[in-house]
């Protein structure tokens, strides 16, 4: 199971040796409330990020060593996107599904939501991935002093606001298909 976090997201977002993403070329998808516990007036908005699916493809490149005796195998991996993958995402307070690529139209909430969970699936390829709501306006930084203060101040400001998201409009969610 994959977890999405502030840490997590440099890595499934960068897209690194991936061919060129796929088109959409249908409507956002309406992520919908799931029943009428969910008061509107928690719904601060919506955003709008865009859902892919992918597999790492292995290439083995050899390469001569230094001393000339012996060869180093290098792995390089490669993003390789799967169109078509068939997904249900769900939480305390959401439900939808949706067939990769996509772009999905979901709910900003005041008061922290529960994580969503996403299903996917095509042929003999498949992922369970966790999404973790997030304070908007919150900053990670880095180790040095002035990173954590940044890092501090824009917390406490993003907790004041209360507006807890899935991601943004910029933010592309890579969700890798493993084999059964």
């Amino acid at each position: 199971m994959n977890i999405f976090s502030k840490t997590s997201i440099v890595a499934i977002l960068a897209l690194g040796a991936c061919s060129e993403a796929s088109s959409i070329k249908t409507p956002p998808v309406e992520v919908g409330l799931k029943n009428a516990s969910v008061n509107q007036q928690r719904i601060l908005g919506v955003t709008e990020p865009v859902v892919r699916t992918f597999i790492r493809e292995e290439e083995e490149n050899t390469q001569q060593g230094f001393s000339g005796a012996s060869d180093v195998e290098v792995k390089n991996s490669k993003k390789i996107e799967i169109v078509g993958a068939l997904c249900t995402l769900d939480s305390g307070e959401l439900s939808a599904s949706f067939t990769t690529p996509a772009v999905l139209r979901v709910p900003k909430f005041k008061g922290k939501p529960t994580k969503l969970r996403i299903n996917c699936q095509k042929g003999d390829l498949k992922t369970d991935f966790e999404v973790k709501p997030q304070l908007e306006g919150a900053i990670v930084a880095g180790p040095s002093v002035a990173g954590l203060v940044a890092a501090a101040v824009s917390t406490a400001v993003a907790v004041g606001k209360d507006s807890w998201s899935y991601g943004s409009n910029d933010i592309t969610v890579w969700i890798q298909l493993d084999k059964k």
